[in-house]
This record gives C-alpha cells, sequence and structure tokens, in this order.
C-alpha cells in the first residue's frame, strides 16, 4: 500500500512540474495547417528612404515554421503598415520612399499576427529633394460602361497614394459623341491619348503621359503601378503656381518650375473642372456627375515640345492663357475650375512627366519640398 502511494504521489509530481516520464512520452502532433499565434519579425528597424534599401520580413507559425518561404501560403499573407504601405504580394521585403515610423502587421486567412514590427525610413530628402506627384490621365467616355469600375479603383486608392497622384479625365467618343470632349485636330482627346499610348481600348489610364494601361485596372494594380514609379523615377523639379485668375476674358495661369538636378524641361498646363453634369451616361456613383474633367490644354500637353535646357537649382516661368470668348465664367462656375501644371522631362527614349501639381482658381501653391 506504501508503495502504491508513493508512485501516485511521484506521478503527481510530475504532472505538475510538466515532466514528462520517457517511458511514456508520446510525439508532438503538428497540424498541416500553420496555427495562429504568428509572431511577425523583420531584419531591420531603421532603413534609408531611398527605395532601393530593403526590409526582410519574417512570419512564424505556434511551431516556429516559417511562412513566408511557402509560395502557397504566402497567397494568404498580407503584410500593411498603420501607414498603408503594403509588402508587395507574394513577396517578403519592402523599400521605403517617404520618411516615417511605420508599423507592420501580417494577416494569414483573416488571422492577425500576435505583434506588431516597427520600421523607421528616413533620409528621403537626401535622394528627392521635391515632392513627387505621379500623373493618371484616364481616357474615358460618358458612354463607355467599363470606365466606371476604373473610375471607383481611382476614387479607393489610399490616401497614402492620393498624396502623391494626379487624375486627369480624358474624355472621348466611345459609340457616341461625348459632351465632354476635346479634340486634337479631327481626333478627341481620349482617342488621341489612347492611340498616342498605345492603348487597345476604353478606358485606359496613362501613367506620367510615358505607358499606358487598357482595362479597369484593380486599385491594387493602380497602386503598385504608382509606386513603381515613384521608386524608378524620382522627381528631378518641384512646380509651384502663383496665380490662376481671369483677366479680361481669359484664364491666367503663371506657374515656375525648379530643378533640382538640372537637365531639359517643358511645362505644360491642363484646366480642369469638377461637377459636371450629363444623365444618361455611366459615371462613377451612377448620378451623371462627371469629375476632373480636362476641359482645356496647353500646346505641349502630350510631351516634350518646346522645352529648354536649366541648371541645378533653374528655374523656368511661364505663363498660360485660355481664353473663354464671349462666356466667361461666372464666379460660382469659377469655383468648379482649378488647373494642373506638369513638368516633361528630355530623356534618351523622348520624355516623360517628371511632376504635376494642381491649383484651385484664385489660389496658389508653393515648392512642396521631401524632408
Amino acid at each position: 500500500m506504501k508503495k502504491l502511494l508513493y508512485a501516485a504521489a511521484v506521478a503527481l509530481l510530475a504532472a505538475c512540474s510538466g515532466q514528462i516520464d520517457p517511458e511514456d512520452d508520446q510525439p508532438v502532433v503538428i497540424p498541416d495547417e500553420y496555427t495562429a499565434p504568428f509572431t511577425l519579425s523583420a531584419d531591420k528597424t531603421h532603413v534609408e528612404a531611398d527605395g532601393k534599401e530593403t526590409v526582410t520580413f519574417s512570419l512564424k507559425d505556434a511551431y516556429d515554421r516559417e511562412m513566408l518561404s511557402d509560395k502557397k501560403a504566402l497567397q494568404s499573407i498580407n503584410i500593411v503598415s498603420d501607414k498603408g504601405t503594403r509588402v508587395p504580394r507574394m513577396q517578403m521585403t519592402a523599400t521605403f520612399i517617404a520618411n516615417g515610423t511605420y508599423s507592420f502587421t501580417a494577416t494569414f486567412k483573416g488571422e492577425k499576427s500576435a505583434n506588431t514590427v516597427e520600421v523607421e525610413a528616413r533620409n528621403r530628402a537626401r535622394y528627392e529633394v521635391f515632392h513627387r506627384n505621379v500623373g493618371l490621365f484616364k481616357c474615358t467616355s460618358v458612354w463607355c460602361v467599363a470606365c466606371p469600375s476604373l473610375g471607383k479603383s481611382l476614387h479607393n486608392l489610399d490616401d497614402s497614394v492620393k498624396e502623391h497622384s494626379v487624375v486627369l479625365a480624358l474624355h472621348g467618343n466611345f459609340n457616341d459623341a461625348d459632351p465632354f470632349s476635346l479634340y486634337v485636330g479631327d481626333t478627341d482627346l481620349g482617342s488621341y491619348v489612347m492611340g498616342y499610348f498605345r492603348g487597345q481600348g476604353w478606358p485606359t489610364l496613362v501613367y506620367d503621359m510615358n505607358v499606358a494601361s487598357t482595362g479597369a485596372a484593380s486599385t491594387t494594380d493602380i497602386e503598385a503601378e504608382i509606386m513603381e514609379r515613384r521608386i524608378e523615377s524620382p522627381a528631378t523639379c518641384g512646380i509651384k503656381v502663383t496665380s490662376v485668375a481671369v483677366e479680361g476674358s481669359a484664364l491666367k495661369v503663371k506657374a515656375t518650375m525648379k530643378s533640382s538636378t538640372g537637365g531639359d524641361y517643358d511645362l505644360a498646363c491642363a484646366v480642369l473642372r469638377n461637377g459636371l453634369e450629363f444623365p444618361g451616361g455611366y459615371s462613377v456613383n451612377d448620378d451623371g456627375i462627371y469629375d476632373e474633367v480636362v476641359v482645356a490644354l496647353s500646346e505641349s500637353f502630350i510631351g516634350y515640345y518646346k522645352g529648354e535646357s536649366v541648371e541645378k537649382d533653374g528655374e523656368i516661368s511661364e505663363e498660360f492663357s485660355f481664353d473663354f470668348g464671349e462666356k466667361v465664367p461666372s464666379q460660382k462656375e469659377l469655383d468648379s475650375y482649378y488647373v494642373a501644371v506638369y513638368a516633361h522631362r528630355k530623356t534618351s527614349e523622348g520624355s516623360t512627366m517628371d511632376n504635376i501639381v494642381t491649383c484651385g482658381y484664385g489660389q496658389s501653391v508653393d515648392y512642396h519640398y521631401n524632408d
């Protein structure tokens, strides 16, 4: 009886202390499916905001299995920061082109990681002096059934992406005349730009008057392209608009460009309006309201035309004039007007849009420098 009680006491002690009798040891059964909690980590906490230095992430499950090396698992993993910065799909590294402290969380099949990881990106101004905006020239039509889908994708861009992009709607005649079409010779503007950049149909989105994407691209795809253009083609100039005003029967726009590197540039200007109405067409919100509509363009709107050479820290100033004719808009109507001023930069392959800014009627904008 004493032996039996003694043996029971030993067994109880072993159970309470977490020890396992080697004779009764059973193999741990690890499930095939990755199991929470998930732990996110990164190989560094500080990085240069140069778009080149990478941060490599790791995501491990409860059994210490690396998940980011599993291509099948990667399809269900999203790593995103509180600022909206995402690790590209099916990848485990990220680069940064804006200063800030980014707090990253990973999600696997709807389950969030148990922790967050902070990465500080710094010194952007060493690599790009001026804030960069990407021009998004949307070839569209009120009669295009698929065009509102592209409009919704653009509307749903993350706020951090919208801060680095400008949308301009270039209307054209799809099946029927579009009331907002401008013309280049006998060709409507939307069709002209689409053809110039070899777009294959409606809608077409032209990035920086340089490369076209046809179809209703997703928000994710557009954000990725904007990020790529900001990394591969950082701004070499800044633009300020000193005046947007009516003088006589014309809208006068005064702008200046400053280069941080030197080069050959050509300034262009577009006049846009929000809130234009046309019932019966296909609008983004199905309400007959059209925004970001280009209603006038300067001569060099599509590329480098009559530019000039600028030295480092040199400036170019230009005044644009758009004649209203006999129908000068009322003050209420003028409130719906704004302008986009952009700079083409000459390259070995032709030209690309280097930067673009917007300015409302009666307002001004100064150079926007990176920190």
